[in-house]
C-alpha cells in the first residue's frame, strides 16, 4: 500500500511505477497531481482511492493512528 499525504506530481509518479499486484495507493492530498492509468498501466487486483472526507484535524488523529500501530 502507498500513501500519498501530499498528492504532488512527482510522488505521485513514484507511487504509481511502484504498485504491484493487488496492491493500494491511496491519495489524500489535494494539491492537483494527475494519475494516468487504463487497463495496461495498474495491475490486476490494484486499487486506487481517493477518499475525500473530513477536516485536517482528522487527517492529524489517522495519522497519529497509523504511526501508533
Amino acid at each position: 500500500m502507498a500513501l500519498d499525504l501530499g498528492e504532488a506530481q512527482p510522488t505521485i509518479d513514484l507511487e504509481s511505477s511502484l504498485i504491484g499486484r493487488d496492491s493500494r495507493l491511496m491519495i489524500v492530498g489535494l494539491a492537483g497531481a494527475t494519475l494516468s492509468c487504463n487497463a495496461n498501466t495498474i495491475l490486476y487486483g490494484s486499487q486506487v482511492m481517493v477518499p475525500y472526507w473530513g477536516t485536517r484535524a482528522e487527517l492529524i488523529e489517522v495519522i497519529a493512528l497509523a504511526r501508533s500501530g
